[in-house]
């Protein structure tokens, strides 16, 4: 999956997605999606995690709530070196 990116994604657009379980359980996945030399629409799950009600933001939604999940799947996938974060 790293080489088919590598090799053929000139830039990607990243989207993550949070929901809540049944259960109250929360959880995000992080997905890459970009357009392959044969112009291929292709998307590239990069991870997908439990939240813990200790790690949800009491305050409210920040730039640091979604960089930190980011940072801590793209070093789980080993991705880390391909992507350049811009927070807008």
């Amino acid at each position: 999956m790293k080489e088919l990116v590598v090799n053929e994604a000139e830039s990607v657009c990243m989207t993550t997605d949070c929901w809540t379980s049944r259960n109250n359980e929360s959880f995000m996945a992080i997905t890459i999606h970009f357009i392959d030399s044969k112009f291929k629409l292709r998307l590239v799950l990069l991870g997908c995690f439990q939240w813990r009600s200790q790690e949800l933001p009491k305050g409210g939604f920040n730039d640091h709530f979604f960089y930190s999940p980011l940072k801590y799947i793209l070093s789980r996938s080993g991705k880390t070196g391909m992507v350049e974060l811009h927070l807008f």
